[in-house]
Formats: C-alpha cells, sequence, structure tokens
C-alpha cells in the first residue's frame, strides 16, 4: 500500500516547523540558567585560552562583562572595577583551574530574581554547590549575573 501526502498540507507543515523550530532556536540562551551556562562557558574558554599560551582575548571579556550587573573592567587588570565581579569570576576560574566539573540542579525563582545551585564536582569526589543569583534589570531584556548577591548568599550566611 502506497501512502501518498497531498502536497497542500505540506505548506502549513513546513510552516509550522519554521515557526517552532526559530522558536526554540531564539529562546534557546534566554533565561536565568542560560546566563549560568553561558557565565561557565565563557571562564572556560578565558582559561583554556591562557593554558594555551594565549591572552584573553577583548572579545572574550566583553563576553564575560555583558553576562554581569556589576561591571569587572575593561580588562581583568582593572583596578576600577567592581571588587565583586571579579571574585565571582576568579572563584569560577578557579574551579575550572581545579579540574571542576558542574552541573546545575536546582533554581529558586523570585520576581525578577533567580537563584541557580550549580554543584561542582572534583576529582577527588568532594562535591559542593554555589547558588548563582541572576536578576533581570529594570529596563534590560537580559538576565544578567548579580556577583554581589552571589556573594552575599554563599558567603555571608
Amino acid at each position: 500500500m502506497q501512502f501518498t501526502v497531498p502536497k497542500a498540507s505540506l505548506l502549513p507543515a513546513l510552516l509550522l516547523s519554521a515557526v517552532v523550530g526559530g522558536t526554540f532556536a531564539t529562546l534557546r540562551n534566554y533565561g536565568p540558567e542560560s546566563t549560568v551556562r553561558s557565565l561557565h562557558t565563557a571562564v572556560k574558554a578565558m582559561y583554556e585560552e591562557q593554558l594555551s599560551g594565549k591572552g584573553i582575548s577583548a572579545q572574550r571579556w566583553a563576553e564575560i562583562r555583558s553576562l554581569m550587573v556589576e561591571d569587572p573592567g575593561e580588562s581583568p587588570r582593572d583596578l576600577n572595577g567592581n571588587p565583586n565581579a571579579m571574585r565571582a569570576i576568579n572563584g569560577l576560574y578557579t574551579e575550572f583551574r581545579n579540574s571542576a566539573r558542574y552541573s546545575l540542579a536546582k533554581m529558586d525563582r523570585f520576581p525578577r530574581e533567580v537563584r541557580v545551585a550549580v554543584v561542582y564536582s572534583h576529582e577527588n569526589g568532594q562535591r559542593y554547590p554555589i547558588v548563582y543569583v541572576v536578576e533581570k534589570p529594570s529596563g534590560s531584556r537580559q538576565w544578567k549575573l548579580n556577583a554581589t548577591k552571589t556573594i552575599q548568599a554563599n558567603f555571608l550566611n
């Protein structure tokens, strides 16, 4: 038995596929968990660049800066940058230097703020969480890491 599809029904199916695919492609890097994942990816890439003897590219640093509420400065050596932002970046950098693996474990949502728990696993079996506070600043469409609140959530309680 041969199955045939009327050509007229293919057009709506293709159109619907394009709309769904476009929506998911647009939204895959949107949201608080994507911000945390993107920051991890960017800092890991920065670590690997330095490990291979390259300096930190301006593009990589701009990517990291774009993911944060507080500005860490024009470069990693900028002493005028926000110290909490630099502390968050350096802490994450240290995790990669120590060969940590990470996984996003849990999210607690509040209005315009999300706390994302990331569990770091080390080769010696040690595991521990760090809570990243991500917020959507007023007037912004992008979620960003709030380094000050992240440090307060983890180290000041």
